[in-house]
C-alpha cells in the first residue's frame, strides 16, 4: 500500500496562527541556521497559495502566508501593492520593531526596512519530513485511530528496521 503525501492545509492545521513553527534547519550563504517559520493568520484573496516571505536584513527567518493563488507573483505591481498589507497584519500579529529603536530586534517582529523576498512555499517550508510524520503521527493518535506507515513515528520506524537486523 503506498503513502500519500500530506498537503499543506493537513499539516498547518495542528497549529493556530499566528504563531512559530517547529525550528528547522536553514542555509544562507553555505551557513547553516535554525529558524522557526511565522505562519500569519490573515488570509489575503482567496488563500489559496502559501507564500514565503523573507525580511532581507533577518534571512534565512521568513513568514508564511496565504494569498489568492490568482496574484501573479513575479514583481507584478498587483502584488508589490498587496505587500504593503502583508506587512501590516505580521505587525499587528507579531509586533513591530521601530527602526530608531536602539532595541536589539527578535524574531518574528515585522521588519521590512531593507525588503524582502519571496517564494511559492513547500511542504519542506513548513516543517521537515521528519516533523511531518510526527505530525501526521500525532494527527492520527488524535482521531483515535491507528496510524498508517506513512504515519508512523520515527522512533517506531526505527524499533522495527532493528528488529528486522536481528
Amino acid at each position: 500500500m503506498g503513502t500519500t503525501k500530506p498537503t499543506m492545509q493537513e499539516v498547518l492545521k495542528h497549529f493556530k496562527p499566528p504563531c512559530l513553527l517547529p525550528r528547522q534547519r536553514r542555509t544562507l550563504w553555505t551557513q547553516g541556521h535554525m529558524v522557526r517559520p511565522a505562519l500569519v493568520k490573515r488570509k489575503f484573496g482567496n488563500g489559496r497559495r502559501l507564500v514565503a516571505i523573507a525580511p532581507i536584513l533577518h534571512r534565512p527567518h521568513y513568514y508564511l502566508v496565504w494569498v489568492d493563488d490568482g496574484w501573479d507573483l513575479n514583481n507584478s505591481d498587483e502584488w508589490l501593492d498587496q505587500l504593503d498589507g502583508i506587512w501590516e497584519a505580521i505587525a499587528d500579529e507579531f509586533g513591530s520593531r521601530d527602526s530608531e529603536s536602539e532595541r536589539r530586534y527578535e524574531w518574528p517582529e515585522e521588519d521590512s526596512e531593507g525588503g524582502c523576498a519571496w517564494w511559492r512555499a513547500t511542504l519542506d517550508d513548513i516543517a521537515t519530513p521528519r516533523g511531518r510524520r510526527r505530525l501526521m503521527f500525532s494527527n492520527a493518535l488524535a482521531q483515535g485511530r491507528e496510524p498508517h506507515r506513512g504515519e508512523a513515528s520515527p522512533g517506531a520506524m526505527g524499533s522495527a528496521a532493528e528488529e528486522t537486523r536481528k
